[in-house]
């Protein structure tokens, strides 16, 4: 399975929260709230109609956001709002702990969600997702802490900086170097390609 396939997946696994978080930031916390679970019924929705069946993920990310949405609107002053997104990232770190070391495979579940009917498994051991959980678990947690450490100490143009366009840095270095890994992994034509017959 590819790295970009296991990446949408996950992307997508975490759809009605990541529109949340976009939707806020935009219009504000209650259209955040609203949006995300107008997509999680629109999945509900779907899903049922298609196996008769209602999906018990999609109700736990639609409790999510609701929980995500209640504490911001609790805590609606401007230091909350500087922390709000380390917090997010501690969030995301604690389910992919969940997912790596404690044996409640969350993420791994919702990444199979969203490729049901590709005929691709999302076994919670294969090994390339337990790679990219890894790498991105360090780099929530790396990210998060000084996201949280600028919203104290550092100027609010720096914290702008580190809570926003460094963390699309760093994502964009980590696909690289596994393009650039994968690139060296592979075999080229000439060491693996069959030589012409000698004279």
């Amino acid at each position: 399975m590819k790295t970009s396939t296991l990446a949408r997946s996950l992307l997508l696994g975490f759809l009605p929260i990541l529109i949340f978080i976009v939707v806020e930031e935009i219009y504000g916390t209650v259209a955040g709230i609203v949006a995300a679970i107008a997509l999680g019924i629109v999945e509900i929705a779907v899903i049922y109609l298609k196996e008769k069946r209602f999906d018990r993920l999609v109700l736990f990310d639609i409790g999510l956001v609701a929980a995500l949405g209640g504490i911001s609107l609790l805590f609606a002053n401007e230091i909350f709002f500087k922390l709000k997104p380390a917090l997010f990232e501690f969030f995301f770190c604690g389910m992919m702990a969940l997912s790596l070391w404690g044996r409640v495979p969350l993420i791994q579940m919702m990444m199979q969600r969203q490729m049901r009917g590709t005929g691709l498994a999302v076994a919670p051991d294969n090994p390339a997702i337990i790679k990219m959980l890894t790498v991105l678990f360090f780099l929530f947690l790396f990210h998060g802490a000084l996201t949280a450490w600028a919203a104290v100490y550092a100027t609010s143009a720096a914290w702008g900086f580190i809570s926003g366009p460094l963390l699309y840095i760093l994502f964009g270095l980590m696909f690289l170097v596994q393009f650039v890994k994968m690139k060296i992994r592979r075999p080229s034509a000439t060491s693996s390609g069959l030589r012409p017959p000698s004279p």
